[in-house]
């Protein structure tokens, strides 16, 4: 197993175990999406994507994140957003590396 699916498997088990832990569950959920971001940049992307999905899911059903609305919404939108992002930035880098080589 290379060390970015590790990562995104560990990101993705925080995930899992933050539907059935309440109100602290919802910050297990963002550290999720961080060690999900870190997973993305490092290469990983199957793992990384069912993250996201899952904490989109936790961020909809929870009542914490409707609670502290102000603050929990922003956040969550961000912190969702960067996984995706480093996605994308893997993306994009790993193409103009294959460019480069065939050059």
């Amino acid at each position: 197993m290379k060390p970015s699916s590790a990562i995104g498997l560990v990101a993705l088990i925080l995930t899992i175990i933050s539907f059935f832990i309440p109100f602290v569950g919802f910050f297990i959920t963002w550290l999720a999406l961080v060690i999900a971001t870190i997973a993305a940049f490092m290469g990983d992307r199957g793992l990384t994507i069912a993250t996201v999905v899952l904490s989109a899911l936790k961020f909809l059903i929870t009542p914490t994140m409707w609670a502290g609305a102000v603050l929990t919404i922003p956040v969550s939108i961000i912190l969702w957003l960067l996984p995706i992002v480093g996605l994308i930035f893997r993306t994009i880098n790993t193409g103009k590396a294959e460019i480069k080589e065939h050059s």
